[in-house]
């Protein structure tokens, strides 16, 4: 990227809009790459830190291997778009993370997944069961939203909202997964983690075999260890932005 592009990308909005904007991208670009995508449907947002009441969201049109860090769409909690914008936000996008920004300030990151396991695991009638240790990292920190059919209706909300309660993750029935963080590294981290536990407990169930479960006080000194070491998830973004760097630089446009 050349001295000129920087200067065209500095202009357009604050630093501090860049870095969140690229880190969005990225972000994109690694769940791209694990294959984490249903094609142009599933979102990834961040609130802006100079301007908490509105947020960046994927654009409603482009695969997440194409997205760059300047065709991020800024909306306000209403679905206006904000400023100039090339593209436009997908409907269900902005209800399902508007509801999570609205009622909890302390999240600045939401990725929304049709993954795989997510989906399986939100048909079960048992959820998500404590079975690895990455499972273990979501111990009692998992709601439940029923399906209501395609996230379009805002009256939709509020029982988002209030079935995500104070946890970190929701598991919305019979639809996918919704991670929140409180940095863009630690919702991706989380994510990942979540699908992961979520693709192994499908496998597990799949062999028909007994399962060994791990126990209440152990789930809980995992949440404890996660909970206490809240900045280790950002050496995992800075690597992905490293790999980008040197692969492909255009995702910081």
């Amino acid at each position: 990227m050349g001295a000129k592009e920087e200067l065209k990308v500095a202009e357009r909005w604050s630093p501090v809009e860049q870095r969140v904007r690229e880190e969005l991208a990225a972000t994109a670009r690694a769940l791209a790459e694990l294959g984490w995508t249903k094609l142009i449907f599933n979102h990834i947002t961040a609130r802006i830190p100079d301007d908490p009441e509105r947020f960046l969201i994927n654009p409603y049109g482009l695969f997440y291997d194409q997205v760059r860090a300047s065709d991020f769409v800024k909306i306000d909690y209403d679905g206006n778009l904000v400023g100039e914008n090339k593209w436009e936000a997908g409907r269900a996008g902005f209800v399902i993370h508007s509801a999570v920004y609205r009622a909890r300030p302390d999240v600045f990151a939401t990725i929304h997944t049709h993954t795989d396991g997510g989906t399986i695991v939100s048909t079960l009638e048992e959820g998500l069961l404590p079975l690895t240790l990455e499972a273990a990292q979501f111990y009692g920190r998992v709601g439940y939203h029923s399906y209501e059919g395609m996230a379009h209706d805002t009256d939709e909300r509020e029982r988002i909202a209030e079935a995500l309660g104070q946890h970190p993750a929701l598991i919305l029935r019979n639809h996918g997964l919704v991670v929140t963080g409180s940095t863009i590294a630690e919702a991706f981290h989380r994510n990942y983690n979540l699908e992961y536990a979520c693709r192994i407990q499908a496998a597990a169930l799949a062999t028909g075999r007994p399962l060994t479960y791990i126990s209440h006080e152990a789930a809980t000194k995992t949440v404890q260890q996660v909970v206490g070491s809240p900045k280790r998830s950002e050496p995992l973004l800075e690597a992905i932005r490293r790999r980008l760097d040197q692969k492909d630089p255009s995702y910081r446009l």
